[in-house]
């Protein structure tokens, strides 16, 4: 079982990666439904959430095919600075 926002990613990782769930399928990739839900291939209710080919798509198929690994590590995000001014002056560069 997943859990509910993502809160314990050791979990997360194996419930992702347990063999008789299929979310994660390493030796049929395209078929694995962490996929094929998103794309809507598969029957699901939660319909297309994600083109086939996009940058989505892409990344989460390159996991897989990196063998879905996970090393026990998580990183934080702490937010970002803004500076209007150096944007302004690369964006009349460019």
């Amino acid at each position: 079982m997943l859990s509910l926002f993502g809160y314990d990613f050791a979990a997360d990782h194996t419930a992702l990666t347990d063999p008789e769930a299929g979310r994660v399928d390493l030796a049929r990739i395209d078929e694995s439904l962490i996929l094929a839900k998103p794309l809507d291939a598969a029957i699901h209710e939660g319909g297309k959430r994600m083109d086939a080919g996009s940058w989505q798509h892409r990344v989460l198929k390159r996991w897989i095919e990196a063998g879905a690994e996970y090393d026990g590590t998580v990183s934080v995000w702490n937010g970002f600075r803004w500076n209007l001014k150096k944007f302004c002056l690369t964006m009349m560069v460019r």
